[in-house]
């Protein structure tokens, strides 16, 4: 397959509204913009550059990881406007085949000009700036703790609306054994959304590509298996900067909720009980960079396709990973 995309995320509404009709008129007109803005919400609260929280998204910096560590949260806030921004990702599609009947419904055999994806973060702290009005210094203090990643998305080829990637995480900082803890609690809808690295699944290559072209179908239930079909709630800590765990488990949404979010839950696989979740990571400097190297996994026993008249699946799924990160020179 060859084609082109684009990627464009509108960001920094801190002074301009930046209205749809232009939106999409920039999305169109701009084929040779290669490399896409972050969700602002680090921007935003510390009046930093989205290049100081991302190399390219979705990969974080060590100051990324920092702030999702700490909740998506900041101390001092940069704006009275609330943490929301807004991502567009359009493309043209060309196969060395045509689709009989078209790529998709609404859609020609060949040759598709479609706008993929229209999604809408919330990012930041659970209340976003207005804790400390609402609830007076003293309980914000303990709210602003809190902090949310929520995106809903527009599939603009199937036509509908939905929830997709949603954490919550209550994070804090303290001691053990005499050196700087990091810590924090989850609640998410994906496994491995909430690796710091951003190097696991959730967040992996390739981090877009063509709905109206062909695509492996076969991946493990940690890739994408379970994603907006789950809750899991964990715990993770990062000690001395150095050692990172993470302990969590997930078990299958209702149906009904799913249908409320916009997920379709027919021939999904549905979890028995709880399904354990790990990652370990270590990672320190190495010359210029960062060097990060690490295992994660998570194990189910599941009912395929809701069905439990026929027994159940059991499966571990289990990967290593490891990133070098260093900078090659100014704004590089």
């Amino acid at each position: 397959m060859s084609g082109v995309k684009l990627l464009i995320i509108l960001a920094h509404l801190k002074k301009n509204i930046l209205f749809p009709s232009f939106a999409l008129m920039a999305m169109f007109s701009s084929l040779l913009i290669h490399k896409a803005e972050a969700v602002p919400a680090f921007s935003r609260q510390t009046g930093m550059t989205c290049a100081q929280c991302h190399t390219d998204m979705p990969i974080l910096t060590e100051t990324g990881r920092r702030f999702k560590l700490e909740g998506y949260t900041s101390a001092e806030g940069s704006t009275q406007l609330p943490p929301l921004s807004v991502m567009l990702q359009g493309g043209f599609t060309h196969t060395k085949s045509g689709v009989p009947g078209g790529a998709a419904e609404h859609f020609a055999p060949n040759d598709n000009l479609a706008l993929g994806q229209a999604s809408l973060f919330y990012t930041g702290p659970l209340f976003g700036p207005y804790a400390s009005s609402i609830f007076g210094p003293s309980t914000a203090g303990f709210l602003n703790k809190i902090g949310v990643f929520a995106q809903m998305t527009y599939d603009g080829v199937g036509r509908s609306l939905s929830w997709d990637n949603v954490e919550f995480r209550y994070a804090d900082k303290g001691k053990a054994f005499g050196k700087d803890v990091t810590w924090g609690i989850y609640l998410n809808n994906n496994p491995t959304l909430q690796d710091p690295w951003q190097t696991l699944p959730a967040w992996g290559f390739p981090t877009s590509g063509s709905p109206l072209a062909a695509t492996p179908g076969a991946a493990t239930m940690i890739d994408g298996g379970f994603s907006q079909q789950v809750w899991g709630v964990g715990a993770y800590a990062l000690f001395n900067k150095c050692i990172y765990v993470d302990v969590g488990g997930y078990r299958t949404l209702p149906t009904g909720f799913q249908r409320a979010m916009g997920v379709d839950p027919t021939d999904e696989a549905q979890i028995s009980g709880m399904a354990p979740y790990w990652r370990l990571a270590y990672t320190t400097k190495a010359g210029s960079g960062n060097w990060e190297i690490g295992t994660f996994g998570m194990a189910a026993s599941t009912y395929p396709g809701r069905d439990s008249s026929a027994g159940k699946d059991h499966s571990v799924d289990f990967g290593f990973d490891t990133q070098y990160q260093t900078a090659l020179g100014n704004n590089n």
